[in-house]
Order: C-alpha cells, then structure tokens, then sequence
C-alpha cells in the first residue's frame, strides 16, 4: 500500500468514526432529554418544531432513523479497518480469520457495534414516559 493510499485510508476511517459518534452522541442527547428541556428548545428554536413533534410522537421512528445511519457507518468502517489490518503497513502473518475476529473483538467490547439488547428498550421506555410527561 502506498502513503497516498494509507493517507487517505486512515482520514476516511476518522471521518467514519466520526460520524459514528455524531450518529451515537445524537442518540444519547435526545433520549436524555427532560420534558421541559424538550418545551425550551422548541421555543428557542422553532424550526426544531417539527422534529420535536415527531420525537414526542413517535420517538422508535427517531431511534430507527439513528440506528440505521450509524450501522450504515459502521458498515463500510469495519470494511475500511479490515483493509487496514490486511493491506496495512503493519501487517502480521496471521490468517485473515485471526485478523476479522480480532478486529469484530475489539468492536464489541465496548457496545459500540452491537449496544447491549435492553438500550434500546430503555431508551423507549424513556421517551415514551417523557413524551406522556411533556404532554400531560
């Protein structure tokens, strides 16, 4: 592999993992909002006002839509970091199987890949009763 090659292999990785926890702060931001924290921001900014409806209303809609662009980011990151591990300047004399499980291994010690099952139930179960108290 070339620097060039490498250069633009390892920006695209970062920008990857970026937006993956663009994707992941946005998850957390919006289901750790309070009631009233959710009326300020619709007062402060009215062009949220129709996202915020449709959070208050429908907030699984929400949560798919940001599940679904931060698999669809992981996706071609996890592609991107195997290339790395195979073509790299680093690379070991490891069977490519080796090299996957490590690299899927060290993915899913934190979450980040696979969030533990019961998150996204939690984060239902939240927005649902923050939803009842914002209307209510």
């Amino acid at each position: 592999m070339t620097a060039v090659g490498l250069t633009i292999l390892l920006c695209a990785i970062v920008g990857l993992i970026s937006c993956s926890a663009l994707f992941s702060g946005l998850e957390t931001a919006l289901f750790t909002l309070k009631s009233y924290q959710i009326q300020r921001l619709q007062e402060r900014h009215p062009s949220l006002a129709n996202f915020l409806h449709t959070f208050r209303d429908n907030p699984r809609r929400v949560l798919s839509v940001l599940l679904l662009g931060d698999t669809m980011v992981n996706v071609p990151l996890i592609i991107l970091c195997l290339v790395l591990i195979w073509e790299g300047p680093l690379v070991t004399h490891l069977p490519a199987w080796i090299a996957t499980l490590a690299d899927l291994a060290m993915r899913n010690l934190d979450g980040w890949l696979a969030p533990p099952p019961d998150r996204d139930a939690r984060a239902l179960t939240l927005a649902r009763a923050k939803a009842r108290g914002a209307s209510g």
